[in-house]
C-alpha cells in the first residue's frame, strides 16, 4: 500500500460518513499527539491524525494525497482510473468486515 489515507479512500468507498460532532471534537484533541499504528492487511502502518481525517506517515509528517496520487498515476499510468473504478466495485459490493478478513483474496 502506498497511498494510506483512510478518510480519502473511504469517502469515495461509501464506507465512512460525516463523523457527528464528537468524533470530531476527539480527532482534533488526537491531532497532537504521536505517530498512532493502523493494522491494514497484516501490516502495521504508522499514521497520525490530520484536519482530514487519519493519515499514513513518512517519517514525522503525514503523506499528502496529492503527492500519492502522482505515484499512483506513474506506476499505473493509463491504468489507474480503471483500477480505481474496480476498487471502487469491489468496496461497495462487500460490507466493511468481510473486506477487512478477505482483503488479500479479492
Amino acid at each position: 500500500m502506498t497511498r494510506l489515507d483512510a478518510y480519502s479512500d473511504g469517502g469515495p468507498l461509501g464506507l465512512l460518513q460525516t463523523p457527528p460532532s464528537e468524533v470530531k471534537e476527539k480527532r482534533y484533541k488526537l491531532l497532537k499527539e504521536e505517530t498512532v499504528t493502523v493494522d491494514l492487511l497484516h501490516r502495521s502502518v504508522p499514521a497520525k491524525y490530520t484536519y482530514k481525517g487519519l493519515c499514513s506517515v513518512s517519517g514525522e509528517s503525514p503523506i499528502r494525497p496529492e503527492s500519492m496520487q502522482k505515484v499512483l498515476g506513474g506506476k499505473f499510468g493509463d491504468a489507474l482510473e480503471d483500477l480505481s473504478k474496480g476498487m471502487t466495485g469491489i468496496a461497495k459490493a462487500f460490507p466493511p468486515s468481510q473486506l477487512v478478513a478477505k482483503g488479500y483474496t479479492l
